[in-house]
């Protein structure tokens, strides 16, 4: 029997390495892959022609891959192959009888083949993918590179021991452009309305990298040594970044990690798609594609990281996730250095750190990869590299590399580890609180430290820095870390005190006298001092004059973001006072949007005042700045009376049912209303797939907390679970508590054999073993 071709994952153990526990389930669940792959035959060339349905979202297929046989007595051909219908197959253009057993297709080789003989298999089939193509609000069909995801898509052997040239054809409606791995040959308008767009890559690309993209999309374009980087983005679509920009920077970033690893770029285009949402993706590149997403963050960062992968990760990949340290390590070391970070570089200099494994399937995941990448800045200064060892590793061979192939590859002893990252040990972060005394009469000043925690006890050597009648005296001393009070004499005034520590995990939060922070913020030249004065105002005590003081200095303060930071102390010291509305009422329509900002959040403290009330309604019905208006909704949540709230909030849901603009505000608002809990069944369909994932999630998290009749919940929980975004899928799994155990056993029994996301199969396990 031929050796599996993939590992699987125990929803058991999932946190760390799952391992197989039901075959009719886990024969989909490719979550990583077998170190060996060891098959009897090889793929040389895939020849993929697929047609778009989008209506349905499902896909015509002929998929044509060349092979050879590596040994003698091989029988049957098998492939993978996903929630798809396979109509024929052909061995050499001969119509053969192919088998399907769970999801794996067979396909008969007749004896008379010899080793290393040619040979073509075409499949004609229907793709019904789940979890290999997501799709965006517009329309747009974009493939996944989570495991297993290309068998979802056409049928295939997922593993990145596998790399082959590609010739693909994408037919969608005319006016659509479709995008894969490789070099565009051109496109051609066919009958009924339909484009074909072929792209081929004569450079060998991982089976797990093909990517395709498929949409109404506009593209630009730059072409730089040779290479042609294209980037495509829905019609319409409002771009947060400058597109050439975007385009010239991804030309300069594969130039410089071309320049650092002493090696060309390994692919013939660079492809990036700018997508709205990244659907819970781990991988977000495969070999010349990148994806670029709104909400995942920085586009530079996502840009930089995406390009460190095509070097390490698509270009070397590692045998399995699982034990994929050394190439996360080259990858976060390319990225600080495209980022043009600090990294030291000295000849024969390794680290000796203990080999680990990335416990989680999500190896390739942002949190997972940031969070290398975090340590690996932290640990900079103990981690260095020999910029010919790194050269030496990027110029091996495209391939499937583990740590050992590295070391050898670099001559590194045998006794030297490969230097993976560890986390460093966290540093407590140690808070006190310092008060001080002033004694004008005496001139003595009084130091109180008090520690905001229990610390080991010690003594923290410190420094008081004494700014008095023109002159700064330094005084060395040592406090206890369980508290301390001090009093140092002295004569004349003294205008300010600092406190400082050569500790960097040392922490002061200092009540001031007013008269020094006044004389902290008029002359202090560091700007962050100035902010510090500002803010340290708000915890100023027994001062009648302090808020006609921050009155004053509010309306002439020429610097904005102290001002904001005074705003904020004013209302500190104010408290909602009766009287004191009109102030931030009138900063309502300054012209820093920043002041107005803070000025709407100090009015939170005015509840039940009419007022009040009247101006932040105003904002909310007439302000064009929707940021301001989401704020002035929760502060009209607290200062107005929760009916009044219900009927206003109600109202703005109904009126934003389109552009949903207020909508994630409102949600966990209303609900904390009397009749927004009664209220809360016609919430519910917010969790519906019409509205977009930040509003199902903010759904999500509302509605679980409140009392719905179960019979709502067991009628909406079956299309929760089938839904066709993973995270919906997941987060349903948490409502089930709210419904009979028995109707939640057959709803989820149902589930189990359809699912394809191992997170969310992982749930569904715990709550079948509960139920």
């Amino acid at each position: 029997m031929m050796k599996p071709y993939f590992s699987r994952i125990s929803i058991w153990s999932f946190v760390f390495i799952m391992s197989l526990v039901m075959t009719r389930v886990v024969m989909a669940q490719v979550v990583d892959y077998e170190p060996g792959l060891n098959l009897p035959y090889s793929f040389d060339h895939l020849q993929l022609t697929l047609e778009v349905e989008p209506d349905e979202a499902t896909f015509l297929g002929v998929a044509t891959w060349s092979m050879k046989l590596n040994v003698s007595g091989v029988d049957t051909v098998k492939l993978l192959t996903l929630r798809s219908d396979i109509k024929s197959v052909r061995f050499n253009e001969q119509l053969v009888e192919h088998t399907m057993r769970s999801d794996s297709l067979y396909v008969p080789v007749p004896d008379s083949f010899a080793i290393a003989t040619n040979f073509k298999i075409e499949i004609v089939y229907k793709a019904d993918p789940q979890f290999g193509v997501h799709r965006t609000n517009n329309g747009t069909f974009w493939s996944s590179f989570l495991p297993g995801a290309r068998s979802d898509l056409f049928p295939s052997i997922p593993h990145p021991d596998i790399s082959i040239t590609t010739d693909i054809r994408l037919i969608v409606p005319a006016n659509w452009k479709a995008i894969g791995n490789g070099v565009s040959t051109g496109n051609t308008l066919l009958p009924e309305e339909k484009r074909l767009f072929h792209w081929k890559s004569s450079t060998p690309i991982p089976v797990i990298d093909i990517g395709m993209v498929m949409g109404d999309l506009e593209m630009l374009s730059i072409r730089r040594e040779g290479i042609l980087y294209r980037l495509y983005y829905e019609t319409g679509a409002e771009l947060p970044f400058d597109a050439v920009e975007l385009l010239q920077s991804s030309a300069n970033l594969i130039s410089h990690a071309d320049s650092l690893l002493s090696m060309e770029y390994p692919y013939e285009s660079f492809n990036m798609v700018y997508l709205s949402d990244h659907k819970w993706e781990g991988r977000s590149a495969g070999g010349g594609l990148s994806y670029i997403f709104e909400n995942s963050g920085d586009v530079k960062k996502q840009l930089t990281q995406d390009i460190a992968s095509q070097y390490f990760g698509s270009y070397h990949k590692p045998a399995t996730l699982l034990e994929g340290n050394h190439i996360l390590l080259y990858q976060a070391w390319l990225y600080a250095a495209l980022s043009d970070s600090n990294i030291a570089f000295e000849a024969n200099n390794w680290i000796h750190y203990p080999v680990s494994s990335q416990k989680t399937w999500t190896y390739w995941g942002p949190q997972s990869w940031e969070k290398s990448l975090q340590t690996y800045q932290r640990n900079q200064d103990h981690i260095v590299f020999d910029s010919t060892q790194v050269q030496t590793i990027a110029q091996l061979p495209a391939g499937v590399y583990s740590a050992t192939d590295y070391l050898q590859a670099m001559d590194v002893p045998d006794n030297v580890f490969f230097p993976l990252i560890e986390p460093s040990p966290e540093v407590e972060i140690q808070k006190f609180t310092v008060n001080y005394e002033f004694n004008e009469s005496t001139g003595a000043l009084t130091v109180e430290a008090i520690p905001n925690a229990l610390y080991p006890a010690r003594f923290i050597p410190l420094t008081i820095r004494k700014f008095s009648d023109g002159t700064i005296n330094d005084i060395d001393l040592s406090i206890s870390s369980t508290g301390d009070r001090i009093t140092l004499s002295g004569s004349g005034h003294v205008d300010n005190v600092y406190i400082i520590s050569s500790e960097p995990n040392i922490h002061f939060t200092e009540n001031k006298p007013s008269s020094f922070w006044r004389y902290q913020l008029r002359n202090d030249e560091d700007y962050k001092k100035r902010l510090e004065a500002a803010d340290g105002f708000g915890r100023v005590k027994d001062d009648p004059d302090i808020q006609l003081f921050l009155q004053d200095i509010v309306r002439n303060e020429p610097d904005t973001n102290v001002r904001t930071i005074l705003v904020r102390s004013y209302a500190q010291l104010t408290n909602g006072d009766s009287g004191t509305q009109q102030r931030f009422i009138s900063l309502l329509a300054d012209t820093s949007n920043a002041i107005q900002h803070e000025a709407m959040e100090a009015l939170k403290r005015y509840k039940g005042n009419e007022m009040v009330q009247q101006a932040v309604y105003r904002v909310i019905s007439t302000s064009p700045d929707i940021p301001l208006v989401n704020r002035a909704i929760e502060v009209y949540f607290y200062v107005a009376d929760e009916d009044e709230f219900f009927e206003t909030g109600r109202g703005l849901l109904v009126e934003d049912q389109k552009d949903l603009l207020f909508t994630a505000k409102i949600l966990p608002l209303i609900v904390k209303t009397t009749k927004g809990r009664e209220f809360g069944s016609n919430l519910m369909q917010y969790l519906e797939e019409e509205f977009p994932f930040f509003i199902r999630n903010i759904a999500f998290a509302t509605l679980k907390e409140i009392e719905i009749s179960p019979s709502y919940w067991e009628e909406l929980l079956p299309e929760l679970v089938s839904d066709s975004d993973p995270r919906v899928r997941f987060l349903s799994l948490e409502l089930f508590d709210k419904i009979d155990k028995k109707v939640g056993t057959e709803i989820l029994s149902s589930r189990y054999y359809n699912e394809y996301d191992v997170r969310v199969l992982h749930q569904v396990q715990i709550l079948l073993q509960d139920l």
